[in-house]
């Protein structure tokens, strides 16, 4: 019950921050026709009845979650309006008066907020018990009601015209109404039938019955009622002549004998703004074409930026060069000291990004793993979860770390998170389940993509290379040094990567390259903006690993070939410990002699 309160009041404090909008909207629509600004609530109706919402960087909600149900096991209760000065004022008043205190039994807010929620539920069945009371007694007042034709009765019951019912609509109309107006008033509630107003009413008197403690949305129901009866007005008085629409407001005030309580129902015909809806019925002129379009425009814009969720800050906010600085300075502040590792990985849950005086912070919880390739499989060394505070700046082209921060174990961890971070930051900083299990799988998917990389290299059967003319280059991975050349060919066709090319230029990495001679021996190749140097080497083509080396694999035994399959597999820490190297190896190696057996490698002739 708790959960479900606290979802609701989400929605209304998002849904109020539209209704704002809306009335600025309204302003900006007055020469627009009245229908779009009864559309502009239907945004409010959607708001609060979605149980979703997706993000959007044109969102103009401060907050997409004001109050998190974490706040109920917070030990510093917290908000987040996405208004710094709001939750300024808010938060301290929150942690002074609502967060536990030693020896409490129970968080005061896992009692308050099961009260509010029973309140809630109170104060909407009491609205909709009214609602249903009221109509009711309608009905039994028009119980005697005669037809006049179709679905239109009269009765002296009432002194108003109005609809009544939903599936069935009815208009019940005075006897007292002349009956030249009456036909006036009776073209009015035909209009709301076909509009279906008399379903939307409802919709809307529902909403307010479960939001009934925002008082924004009390204004909203009385401005979208109001809004539903000037629309009306103007379907009805369109094709009118100005003579005609003089009887028609005469209409309107003759049956304005008096405000009506508030329900669902009815739909009377005097029931609101009756001044301004004779005034605007009176000047009534058709909107332009542009007039509308650019209603049209704002509705759908409107919808966009009011409906979706701002972006929640994300570590892909910043630059590609900061990004990079980030994760240098974690690995340097997480990395193990006792072992090499093969391979780390980092996962940030940002809080919050603040940029000010060239410097840039980042606040994240920042999960930091370390994992070794054993047997084909990941083994995990160690891994942090801990929050943290990088300030860097940004010095000519470089980033230089101003400062790296974490807080202190045990009874200083919560003093530390307190006087380093925002207040609004407190309960996210000192929640380290909130998005641990989230950032665990980030991390082993990078390093499990990693490994897939890392085996599939580990079985190349031939190294990259490009054949031209007539000669094979291979690549060294190194960089050209600096320096001037315009391209002298390119690289036109290609093969697998686990072949040989068979003609010139062609190569097993791609096309589409450009190249140049280098120094004697080796050639340049163009690849992402870097030219990468490639040399040339006897042999047939066909070139085998060997650890970070490459051989000439034509003539090599099978044995020799599973040998070396089975060595690349390894750690290179193993590698390194291998005592046997079969003689068909140093032989390519140039080193001539022998090695020696190793119990582990595969025995000749298996």
């Amino acid at each position: 019950m708790s959960e479900l309160f606290l979802a609701v009041l989400n929605r209304s404090i998002s849904a109020g921050w539209i209704v704002l909008a809306v009335l600025v909207l309204r302003l900006l629509l007055h020469k627009a026709p009245a229908w779009s600004r009864v559309a502009l609530w239907a945004l409010v109706a959607v708001r609060l009845v979605c149980p979703f919402s997706v993000e959007s960087v044109l969102s103009l909600l401060p907050s997409g979650e004001t109050i998190s149900t974490r706040i109920l096991t917070e030990q510093v209760p917290s908000v987040n309006t996405g208004v710094p000065l709001l939750d300024g004022v808010l938060n301290p008043i929150l942690g002074e008066s609502l967060a536990p205190h030693a020896g409490d039994s129970v968080n005061p807010l896992q009692v308050l907020v099961p009260v509010l929620a029973v309140l809630w539920l109170a104060g909407g069945a009491a609205l909709l018990a009214y609602g249903v009371v009221r109509y009711a007694g309608l009905a039994r007042k028009v119980s005697t009601a005669v037809r006049l034709r179709d679905s239109i009765y009269q009765t002296e019951r009432v002194n108003f015209p109005f609809v009544q019912g939903f599936l069935k609509p009815k208009i019940y109309v005075p006897f007292s109404v002349d009956p030249q107006e009456a036909e006036y008033v009776i073209a009015h509630e035909q209009a709301h039938v076909r509009r279906g107003d008399h379903l939307w009413k409802l919709v809307g008197f529902l909403l307010l019955a479960v939001y009934w403690f925002h008082p924004l949305l009390w204004a909203a129901y009385g401005l979208f009622c109001r809004d539903l009866e000037f629309a009306c007005d103007q379907r009805v008085v369109k094709d009118l002549a100005p003579s005609q629409r003089a009887d028609y407001s005469q209409a309107l005030l003759n049956c304005s004998g008096g405000r009506h309580k508030l329900g669902a129902v009815p739909l009377a015909f005097g029931e609101v703004g009756v001044r301004q809806r004779v005034k605007t019925i009176l000047s009534y002129k058709k909107p332009r074409v542009w007039i509308i379009a650019g209603a049209a425009v704002v509705l759908a814009a409107a919808a966009v930026c009011l409906l979706t969720d701002p972006l929640g800050k994300d570590i892909s906010d910043l630059d590609d060069q900061l990004q990079v600085f980030l994760g240098m300075q974690v690995a340097e502040h997480n990395r193990s000291q006792s072992r090499e590792v093969d391979f780390s990985a980092i996962s940030y849950d940002v809080m919050d990004i603040q940029e000010s005086g060239g410097e840039t912070t980042l606040y994240a919880w920042i999960y930091y793993v370390e994992y070794n390739r054993q047997d084909g499989q990941l083994e995990k060394v160690s891994a942090s979860h801990v929050p943290t505070v990088i300030t860097a700046r940004k010095e000519g082209s470089q980033y230089q770390l101003v400062e790296y921060w974490t807080p202190g174990d045990g009874r200083r961890f919560q003093e530390d998170i307190q006087e380093k971070f925002p207040r609004r930051l407190w309960a996210r900083a000192m929640d380290g389940q909130r998005s641990v299990e989230k950032q665990k799988a980030e991390c082993e998917a990078m390093a499990e993509e990693w490994l897939q990389e890392e085996m599939k290299n580990s079985q190349w059967d031939v190294i990259p290379m490009v054949m031209v003319d007539g000669l094979y280059y291979y690549s060294t991975g190194r960089e050209a040094a600096p320096g001037d050349g315009a391209p002298e060919g390119e690289i036109t066709s290609t093969v697998d990567g686990t072949q040989i090319p068979q003609e010139d230029d062609q190569s097993n990495f791609g096309e589409g390259f450009p190249y140049r001679y280098g120094e004697e021996g080796t050639l340049q190749v163009q690849m992402n903006g870097k030219w990468m140097v490639f040399e040339h080497r006897e042999g047939t083509g066909s070139q085998v690993r060997f650890g970070d080396r490459w051989i000439d694999s034509y003539g090599l035994s099978e044995e020799t070939l599973e040998w070396l399959a089975w060595y690349n597999s390894l750690p290179e820490e193993e590698q390194l410990a291998v005592s046997y190297i079969p003689p068909q190896v140093y032989e390519r190696l140039g080193l001539g002699g022998d090695g020696t057996e190793d119990a582990d490698a595969p025995a000749a002739g298996d």
